[in-house]
């Protein structure tokens, strides 16, 4: 796999020989700044709405929620105080934090809250997450009150003990803003949230910049994944969109960026021996898989999904496609998540002599096989490669078809394809994980796996409030997808930041997603 490993650019040999040092000896206003290199430009400011990771992840210096993820996928507090939940678990009372303001100066209070969560949750709102709260998806929203100055209270239909879960998600973010932030006519102007940073200035396919917004007031324990205090250590980010990857190391490498989150693999080791560049690297919550289009045509056959299953070399797969940054898991379960457990490890078996007998018991008879698959993430197609290569030795004729990632993403939502190399956003809880492949055939095309029992047991976990109960329900659901086969989980994706030695404070997290308060230069 030389060809792979060796897609680093020769433009960072070129970058190197200039830059010499650079990088470090700035000017005082510029040590103020942060550079960060992403690959595409802000989608949207209107949190949880066009979205994208790029996005998610600018805005959550932006705005802040009620709650919010801890390091460990917890949920913390955020602009809450507090949380008081009632005897039947239906109503919660969120008890705001005293003295914090918006990016305009006014005071936070319970109303600008109950504006935020219903403007959000309205039934004609473009947020992205909305059947999170409607009771598409477990509990629906029935109530939002402010009985005082800094009391929300929201009444459920029902108990769930996903609503701390959901509220606090980091990728459609219940962001809470000041009323400001729309027009008169209804549209959106722009965040006027209550972040470590404001929203400053935005050139579309150049950059975005942030100001650290001065008043802005911290929680008083540490940092902790998006809770805890979020101090600003420096002036402005500017966010520069380098939407090529070999570009965005050569930036690096030649000081223009500082910082390079989600970085390739296969650029580990070329980094790692460039002076001046601290590679980091954390187990993701970002996870593989090769899907299955089980519903109908050849793949509806079982025997020749576990043929499949039972031809691929998991281990292998994942220290080569991974450069050895990663482990096999046959979980939608994070191997780093606080629910996975023993009972997680089970799977299939690396077995081509077995895969052949199974290929023999179905109704598979030479048929070319398309795996659909995108260049625009390397370890996509990776995947491809080594998986071909597996089928074909057991006797399935498995071609690949790399196609744009715009158009995979199209086939992929309308379940137009028969295996397809794809990766999913990590879920730090794993009811989340399970329903993004688990649902109805009839209603979302892009279901993956439609199985009642495994719907049933999901609801269970969603439902019920003690760790252990939930993890051993998780267990269950992960041995009904084995038995199953409606997809084959392959691996984690990991986290490698790369960003200047001159840098303090840079904080590497399973959901890959760069969080820059607290980061200074040295």
């Amino acid at each position: 796999m030389t060809g792979i490993a060796g897609r680093f650019s020769g433009l960072l040999a070129a970058v190197v020989l200039l830059a010499g040092g650079c990088g470090s000896d700035l000017p005082d206003d510029d040590a103020r700044e942060l550079r960060v290199a992403i690959g595409s430009d802000l989608r949207s400011s209107e949190p949880g709405v066009n979205r994208d990771a790029v996005s998610d992840e600018i805005l959550n210096h932006v705005v802040e929620g009620l709650v919010a993820y801890r390091e460990d996928m917890t949920v913390g507090l955020a602009l809450a105080e507090r949380i008081d939940l009632s005897a039947d678990r239906r109503s919660y009372s969120f008890h705001l934090r005293p003295g914090v303001v918006f990016h305009n100066g006014e005071p936070v209070t319970a109303r600008e809250a109950k504006w935020s969560l219903e403007r959000a949750f309205h039934p004609g709102s473009k947020f992205s997450c909305s059947y999170w709260f409607d009771g598409s998806q477990g509990h629906r929203i029935v109530g939002i009150e402010a009985p005082d100055r800094l009391t929300l209270r929201v009444n459920l239909d029902r108990p769930d003990a996903m609503f701390l879960t959901k509220l606090a998600n980091h990728q459609c973010l219940v962001g809470i803003m000041h009323p400001a932030s729309v027009a008169r006519d209804g549209s959106w102007a722009g965040p006027v949230g209550t972040g470590p940073f404001r929203l400053a200035g935005h050139r579309r396919g150049e950059y975005v910049m942030l100001e650290r917004f001065a008043a802005y007031r911290p929680r008083p324990e540490a940092r902790n994944g998006y809770a805890g205090a979020r101090r600003a250590l420096v002036d402005r980010i500017r966010w520069q969109v380098i939407p090529d990857p070999a570009s965005a190391r050569a930036a690096l490498v030649a000081g223009e960026v500082d910082i390079v989150g989600n970085v390739d693999v296969g650029a580990v080791d070329e980094l790692k021996v460039q002076r001046g560049i601290h590679v980091v690297s954390v187990p993701g919550y970002d996870w593989t898989a090769l899907l299955m289009r089980s519903r109908s045509g050849l793949l509806a056959d079982r025997n020749l999904r576990l043929a499949i299953a039972h031809a691929i070399d998991y281990r292998g797969l994942a220290k080569a496609a991974s450069f050895g940054l990663s482990k096999a898991n046959p979980s939608i379960v994070p191997l780093d998540s606080p629910d996975w457990l023993p009972g997680h490890a089970a799977g299939y078996v690396f077995d081509p002599a077995l895969a052949r007998r199974y290929l023999v018991r179905s109704a598979y008879r030479g048929e070319p096989l398309v795996i659909e698959t995108s260049r625009a993430f390397p370890m996509l197609f990776d995947n491809a490669v080594y998986i071909q290569s597996m089928l074909q030795n057991v006797g399935i004729d498995a071609r690949i078809e790399a196609t744009e990632w715009t158009g995979m993403m199209s086939r992929y939502l309308a379940g137009d394809f028969s295996l397809m190399t794809m990766q999913f956003s990590g879920r730090p809880d794993p009811v989340l994980g399970y329903r993004v492949i688990l649902g109805d055939f009839d209603r979302d095309a892009w279901v993956q796996w439609q199985s009642d029992a495994a719907a049933s047991l999901l609801e269970t976990a969603a439902g019920e409030q003690e760790p252990g109960e939930r993890r051993a329900v998780f267990v269950d659901v992960h041995r009904a997808m084995i038995r199953d086969v409606p997809i084959l989980q392959l691996y984690n994706i990991p986290v490698v930041n790369a960003y200047r030695t001159d840098l303090r404070g840079v904080q590497p997290w399973g959901l890959n997603k760069l969080r820059l308060w607290g980061v200074a230069r040295q």
